[in-house]
């Protein structure tokens, strides 16, 4: 949370820095900037002190979250595209040097200063768009795997994967409703949710799943806790997803009826809850060698050891795709190098779903698509 903070007070000061302090007004309207710029900036710690507890699911209404999130996002572009622009600045100082041996004119300052204020529609703009698209319905991805293992049985087998619900008060029963919808028609053999189903108690956010107990599949649907899960209070969440008919898997596995092994593991957040922590080997004690393996696993930077184990594919969430083209590189290093869509782990494969919707904290997107994927499973 300090850094957090800090970095908030960094972005503040540089775009404060940069384009409030040189406009040419009032002081008692630079003054107004200056505090906008700073509010926007520390939205996170803003939506914490006032909606409650939870920092992760603050319970403050939609029109009040959404501006704050568009805000938000306004200076973190504002913040990127003006380190870009200082980079390219300093560029142009020591080519010019280099070249005449002069300095860059006031001519020249001025015009940076004036692109810097040309930044700031762009970045609202860019911003408003990212929150059109990171609050829409998701569309369908449809990914085609081959395996050398897969049972003869298993072939064509279609697997919908969901991620990343996060409801909240954002993202409402409706919306929960309308995905279910989209996912029943896709025919699904076999439907899996990959954690961070939810934001909050099941007092405050019970009812928004409940449009969950109409998933149907003919192999199951199955179903493990990311890091929210724990945030919000398991314990009762694992009841009441069971409740739903979500088949959990903590560090388990069960046999389908056409041959896979399907074993899912825990979040490492379980740690400072007194959960069980994620067991790789404890969810795949008993699968027989040379057994096509699916595991699901909320975050995907474990995917090295899940191939050391003979994973045939692992599915994993999380990352929501990294949300930003160009921030997607930042949330991959926090990730193990995974982000979005389909690797190959020393053999295994991994994908990794943008998510199926978003996370009020940060419900952006540009570039990186919210999605249902659908799997189609095949033999080499």
């Amino acid at each position: 949370m300090i850094m957090m903070l800090l970095f908030a007070l960094l972005t503040a000061a540089f775009i404060v820095f940069r384009v409030v302090w040189p406009l040419k007004i009032g002081k008692f309207w630079k003054a107004v900037l200056i505090l906008l710029v700073l509010a926007a900036c520390c939205k996170n710690q803003l939506t914490r002190l006032f909606g409650g507890p939870r920092f992760f699911a603050p319970d403050l209404p939609p029109w009040i979250l959404l501006p704050a999130a568009w805000a938000y996002a306004t200076a973190l572009l504002l913040f990127s595209g003006l380190v870009i622009l200082e980079i390219v600045r300093g560029g142009a100082k020591i080519v010019l040097f280099c070249r005449t041996g002069h300095a860059v004119s006031e001519k020249q300052e001025r015009v940076f200063l004036k692109t810097g204020l040309v930044l700031i529609p762009i970045a609202a703009a860019l911003a408003l768009f990212g929150l059109y698209r990171g609050t829409a319905l998701p569309a369908v991805r449809e990914v085609e795997l081959a395996f050398p293992n897969l049972p003869q049985s298993a072939v064509n087998c279609r697997i919908a994967v969901l991620a990343d619900l996060h409801a909240d008060r954002v993202t409402r029963s409706e919306k929960i409703r309308r995905v279910v919808e989209r996912t029943n028609g896709l025919e699904p053999d076999l439907t899996l949710v990959l954690g961070d189903l939810v934001d909050g108690t099941v007092e405050q956010r019970g009812q928004e799943l409940l449009p969950l107990r109409d998933l149907r599949a003919k192999l199951g649907v199955y179903a493990i806790p990311g890091n929210h899960e724990y945030y919000s209070g398991y314990a009762p969440w694992r009841t009441f997803y069971s409740g739903l008919g979500l088949r959990l898997l903590e560090n388990a596995h069960v046999r389908l009826a056409n041959g896979i092994f399907l074993a899912g593991i825990t979040d490492p957040a379980a740690r400072s809850f007194g959960e069980p922590m994620p067991d790789l080997r404890k969810a795949l004690h008993g699968i027989p060698e040379k057994s096509f393996v699916l595991l699901l696993a909320h975050r995907p930077g474990a995917a090295r050891s899940a191939a050391g184990a003979r994973v045939s594919l692992q599915l994993s969430g999380h990352t929501h795709g990294g949300m930003v083209f160009g921030i997607d590189w930042v949330v991959s290093q926090f990730n193990g190098g995974y982000v979005s869509g389909l690797y190959d782990v020393n053999g295994m494969k991994l994908y990794v779903s943008n998510g199926t919707l978003i996370w009020n904290g940060f419900p952006i997107r540009l570039g990186r698509e919210s999605e249902i994927t659908l799997i189609t499973l095949k033999r080499k």
